[in-house]
């Protein structure tokens, strides 16, 4: 999609843009589009890490004007759940990279205070991959795979990045 109006906080519309849903993986986008045309965006304010925050419209009009979407994959912001299903919805061609793509959560842990007995318990997976070396490894291959897709002509700057 074409991003509208000129009104670039960057200062530079001639290169791709992409958005992010949570600070960790805008930061690791920023790193692998360091020396590109590629801007990467991050959308929760500074501050906030995305639990419970809520967006208003002009976070959704972001993603729809944005060239890609980096998410956290399903079922871990509803926010951007929702901003994905109105792109599809809206046959809006935004590429949505997934950092999630590929990546096993493990098993949350069974709490060891016996006050909190049964907290850890039937809670499934803990989301938070990124914390994990290897699944981080594996999230900044699917940002560059996703950028690499995004802007093939900057492919080896992204790698070497």
């Amino acid at each position: 999609s074409t991003v509208s109006g000129g009104n670039s906080n960057s200062g530079s519309d001639d290169g791709p843009v992409a958005v992010a849903s949570f600070f960790s993986f805008y930061d690791f986008a920023r790193k692998i589009t360091k020396d590109t045309p590629v801007t990467v965006k991050n959308l929760i304010p500074t501050g906030l890490h995305g639990h419970g925050w809520e967006p208003d419209a002009s976070v959704t009009r972001d993603i729809i004007e944005a060239d890609a979407f980096i998410h956290v994959g399903e079922d871990f912001q509803p926010w951007a759940d929702r901003a994905i299903q109105t792109l599809k919805d809206d046959d809006i061609d935004t590429q949505l990279i997934n950092v999630r793509e590929g990546v096993e959560l493990v098993e949350l842990a069974a709490s060891l205070d016996r006050d909190e007995e049964g907290v850890g318990q039937g809670r499934g997976k803990d989301p938070h991959f990124w914390l994990d070396p290897q699944r981080a490894k594996t999230s900044v291959d699917n940002i560059t795979e996703g950028l690499v897709e995004l802007a093939p002509d900057h492919e080896d700057t992204f790698r070497e990045n």
